[in-house]
């Protein structure tokens, strides 16, 4: 089997075969999941030839989280994936972040639909300082 169509089990990076041969894309749902946490998970700089990719999450996670740092977080979210992942629209009236500053953690849920097949579902994660 060529390395491409290797199906991993924890889903990274699954099914890269289903579009890729064909049109030299890959709308695969749970590939687009994986880009969305890389694009959030990156800090600014981080990435040597496009420094503008990322998030502010983990710049942002350090300064002592109140209701200014949550916004802030939560659209550097949105412009990230609106900047870098164009096969879905996310729907911003529905995204939200949590604070928990006993556990010192926020919990991020960005709603959004994939463009191509008009799938909804949510990215959310807990993230600990």
């Amino acid at each position: 089997m060529p390395f491409l169509e290797k199906k991993y089990e924890d889903k990274w990076a699954y099914d890269l075969d289903k579009n890729f041969k064909s049109k030299g894309e890959i709308w695969d749902f749970d590939v687009i999941s994986q880009s969305i946490e890389l694009i959030i998970g990156t800090i600014f700089g981080e990435r040597l030839f496009n420094s503008r990719f990322g998030t502010r999450v983990f710049q942002s996670l350090f300064e002592g989280m109140d209701e200014r740092i949550g916004e802030e977080i939560l659209t550097s979210v949105i412009e990230g994936i609106k900047e870098y992942e164009d096969r879905v629209d996310v729907d911003e009236a529905k995204c939200e972040l949590f604070i928990y500053p006993d556990e010192n953690s926020v919990v991020i849920k960005i709603p959004y639909t994939v463009t191509r097949s008009g799938r909804e579902s949510v990215w959310e994660k807990k993230i600990y300082t």
